[in-house]
């Protein structure tokens, strides 16, 4: 081989190197994709992980097996599976009750540490089993996943649920001053509803809202309201009480939170702006008239909002990051004090003020 030649091959060689593909590559023909999964824990300890995946032909299959831990129970699923599993389109996460009140931070270490999870899935805790609502309604039916990730967006728009997603939630796990909520679900005459939110304490569930209590609480925190509504009763001057309807246009909220010898003081003052939706007795231009009202839906939602504070406490679930305003203005007493034990005895107060600022077009 002449030596121009052998200058020639040592070239080519080097130009097919780069040329050799990509060694990781996953293609999305031979792929089952996770669309979303659920988590339930059995008597004995085991981790039961169900899973539904869209396969090449667009069909919903749906598959549940054991193992000692979520890892261990994906491989033995990946095993039975006509395909390579890809959990990087995954869009829900739902954990069976049980599972949750044992505490959810075991089951959702395999997100955290595998770079290919989608960390922006929905996360929220199913009242029941998470295997039976995969098994009675997403197998086959693609467009109920797709309901149930439009739900997550809905609610969040009422103010009903929190943002609440894998990403979203891990730095509260590690934060001390500061506990989550998740969305609450329950099969509904036949759907998967939201219904409310499971309050955690840590990593555990230790109690639930009902729908109207979530808005509250939403507000309480300080979440800004792109729309939520309620309907109360309100008493007339003269006549009976009729129900009343409103929208919360926007609101504003203060948190005071003082600690000393006699422990927390924490002070909530919520302003709120509203429409009338819906009032029959009408007469809302009369300045005396609106003023009752204001009282009178003013006074109610303070009271509701107490009774929201007390569930928090009694189910210590810091969601208003009580502790954290603590951690920052007072450090010394946060070391010296057992938050887990001390934040169901300070005295929480809500004020809440209300200003009618329209009554639609019939006034």
């Amino acid at each position: 081989m002449g030596f121009y030649k052998m200058i020639r091959m040592g070239v080519l060689l080097l130009i097919l190197l780069p040329l050799t593909g990509c060694w990781d590559q996953r293609l999305l023909k031979d792929s089952l994709l996770l669309i979303a999964s659920g988590f339930d824990v059995e008597d004995n300890g085991n981790v039961r992980l169900t899973m539904a995946v869209l396969s090449p032909r667009n069909k919903v299959l749906v598959f549940s097996g054991t193992g000692l831990s979520p890892h261990d129970a994906r491989n033995k699923l990946e095993e039975r599976m006509p395909g390579r599993l890809d959990n990087s389109n995954n869009r829900l996460v739902l954990i069976g009750e049980a599972a949750a009140k044992k505490g959810i931070y075991p089951l959702l270490d395999i997100f955290f540490r595998d770079p290919s999870s989608a960390l922006n899935a929905n996360i929220g805790v199913v009242k029941g089993s998470a295997e039976k609502y995969f098994t009675r309604h997403a197998k086959d039916k693609m467009e109920t996943l797709q309901n149930i990730d439009k739900m997550f967006t809905d609610k969040r728009q009422t103010n009903h649920i929190p943002l609440a997603n894998i990403q979203s939630i891990c730095p509260i796990f590690l934060d001390p001053g500061e506990d989550i909520i998740l969305p609450y679900l329950a099969d509904e005459k036949g759907d998967l509803s939201i219904i409310g939110n499971a309050l955690f304490n840590g990593l555990k569930m230790t109690g639930t809202l009902e729908k109207d209590e979530s808005i509250l609480c939403m507000l309480l925190k300080g979440s800004i309201v792109r729309t939520a509504s309620f309907t109360f009763p309100v008493k007339g001057k003269k006549g009976p009480a009729s129900p009343l309807s409103f929208q919360i246009y926007n609101n504003k909220r203060k948190l005071q939170v003082k600690a000393g010898p006699g422990g927390v003081d924490a002070r909530i003052d919520l302003k709120l702006n509203i429409e009338i939706m819906e009032y029959p007795p009408d007469n809302l231009s009369d300045q005396d008239t609106a003023g009752r009202i204001e009282g009178q839906l003013a006074d109610e939602l303070t009271s509701r909002s107490r009774r929201v504070l007390e569930k928090l406490q009694k189910a210590d679930c810091d969601f208003l990051g009580i502790g954290r305003r603590v951690i920052a203005y007072y450090p010394s007493y946060w070391k010296e004090t057992d938050w887990d034990k001390d934040y169901p005895k300070a005295a929480m107060t809500p004020e809440i003020r209300l200003h009618v600022l329209k009554h639609g077009i019939l006034n």
